[in-house]
């Protein structure tokens, strides 16, 4: 019998409905690059506090994302056009979570730097190679609409770092929270 080849049709053939599942995942996979790279700002205060060290060098952990992320479009990308995007996204999607870990259980400055830098890596791609795919599932005239979530997606997720961290976040520094809890008992008893 000859070979099945149902696997292999153009994007373009199909349907809407994979290819609107296609966009959405990509979309939300492309929010997490801006996100990650944001709410980390915000926790800054803890983590100078827990290293000691300076407001400026606790914020490197930003430039060191960033800087991978740079980094790693300019080798990432290209492989993608060789190879396929499938194979980077899911390789550079397990190394984005894995660093992510890496940042969340680190004890160590150094560690947060180096766990940030490899995170900007891996999170690169679904930033930049996306596009592509969009391009890849949609003909030109067709374009548009899906596009836009994607560039939402980009933006909106540098915004949404600092609003989840707000509406999550509970203090942890044992003074500042005495001092709190001082605040409101001097209140009460007033």
């Amino acid at each position: 019998p000859p070979p099945d080849l149902k696997h292999f049709e153009s994007p373009y053939e199909w349907t809407r409905q994979y290819k609107g599942v296609m966009t959405g995942v990509s979309c939300i996979a492309t929010l997490f690059a801006p996100f990650a790279a944001s709410c980390y700002s915000p926790g800054a205060a803890q983590m100078e506090s827990e290293w000691h060290v300076s407001q400026v060098a606790t914020l490197a952990g930003i430039t060191t994302f960033t800087s991978g992320f740079a980094i790693g479009l300019m080798f990432l990308a290209p492989f993608s056009e060789i190879y396929g995007r499938k194979p980077v996204f899911i390789a550079t999607a397990i190394h984005f979570t894995v660093c992510q870990v890496c940042c969340a259980v680190t004890r160590l400055y150094s560690g947060m730097l180096v766990a940030r830098f490899f995170c900007g890596i891996g999170g690169s791609t679904f930033s930049t190679m996306v596009g592509g795919l969009m391009a890849d599932i949609y003909h030109a005239r067709y374009r548009n609409a899906p596009m836009a979530p994607f560039f939402w997606a980009a933006l909106f997720g540098t915004g949404l770092g600092p609003l989840v961290f707000l509406v999550f976040f509970r203090e942890t520094r044992g003074p500042v929270i005495l001092r709190e809890k001082a605040r409101r008992l001097n209140q009460w008893h007033e």
